[in-house]
């Protein structure tokens, strides 16, 4: 897909793509190379991504469906928009199957179990009116962030509210993901922010605009690594504590708004990109990782 370039003492690969795509891509970072994701049908301009037991599940702000994808790019619609979901936003998935999403119009906590259609399952004292980012604690409660409010509610799985964070200086926690030692890390998209939360309720910035970061749209924590995806600037960054944030990719034209991202077993990743919401025009993208992760 590209070919490896060194510039200025910098080694960086120029992914060569569809000319009709209107947009180009360079691989920074020497363990990644990058190719397209194709699969059997159109979801259109796709935003949440999580990787599963083999499986990639999106979510389809365009389509107002989720949908998911194997390994082969054999794609299964999992919910529609005669569910009554609108947008779908962001996405996890537990180890029993049962999916669960937000939804930045319609708002609430979804479930989708397997041979069951989807569900608004929050409890109306919720109060989530717009819900963005989620993510699973290792109680197996979920986080569920509302850009109304800006709250993240601590919510049961059948639905029940069991806390709320109000972080100072958050207005939109847009993504949210949970990593080690109580820590959790929330992403502020209109203040260029990356916060993180630590187990005692104390709050830091460790990524903002003086790192280069312009509006961080999600977050994936895996493998000790903090991935933030701007899709203001076109930029995947990596960050780990106590260190430089790194760049991996940088995106322009037609794939500048990226949007979600996942990683599977073997430390690959995936991204969506909505070319063009209001058409439902969308692209996937994975980075193949060249080494093994860590």
């Amino acid at each position: 897909m590209g070919k490896l370039t060194v510039l200025a003492g910098v080694a960086f690969t120029l992914v060569t793509l569809p000319l009709h795509w209107r947009g180009s891509a360079i691989v920074v970072d020497p363990d990644y190379t990058m190719e397209t994701l194709a699969l059997d049908r159109d979801v259109g301009a796709v935003d949440g991504l999580r990787w599963r037991q083999g499986w990639l599940y999106l979510a389809s702000e365009g389509s107002s469906a989720v949908y998911r994808a194997d390994v082969r790019g054999h794609v299964e619609l999992l919910a529609a928009r005669d569910d009554g979901i609108a947008s779908p936003e962001d996405l996890i998935v537990d180890d029993s199957g049962d999916v669960f999403f937000t939804d930045d119009d319609a708002g609430g906590l979804w479930r989708l179990r397997p041979g069951e259609r989807a569900k608004r399952i929050d409890a109306p004292d919720c109060a989530l009116a717009a819900t963005e980012g989620i993510a699973e604690l290792p109680s197996g409660q979920l986080l569920v962030g509302d850009a109304v409010s800006g709250r993240i509610v601590v919510l049961t799985r059948e639905g029940r509210q069991a806390e709320i964070w109000k972080l100072a200086g958050v207005s939109k926690p847009e993504s949210i993901a949970v990593a080690d030692r109580g820590r959790t890390y929330v992403a502020d998209d209109p203040s260029g922010r990356v916060w993180r939360r630590n187990a005692d309720g104390t709050t830091a910035i460790v990524v903002d605009r003086g790192d280069g970061l312009k509006e961080p749209e999600t977050l994936l924590y895996d493998a000790g690594v903090l991935y933030i995806v701007d899709n203001v600037a076109g930029r995947l960054l990596r960050y780990r504590e106590g260190r430089p944030v790194q760049p991996i990719a940088q995106f322009a034209g037609r794939l500048q708004n990226i949007q979600g991202i996942a990683a599977d077993s073997a430390g690959n990743l995936y991204l969506s990109v909505q070319a063009d919401l209001a058409r439902n025009q969308g692209y996937l993208l994975k980075l193949v990782r060249r080494s093994p992760a860590g």
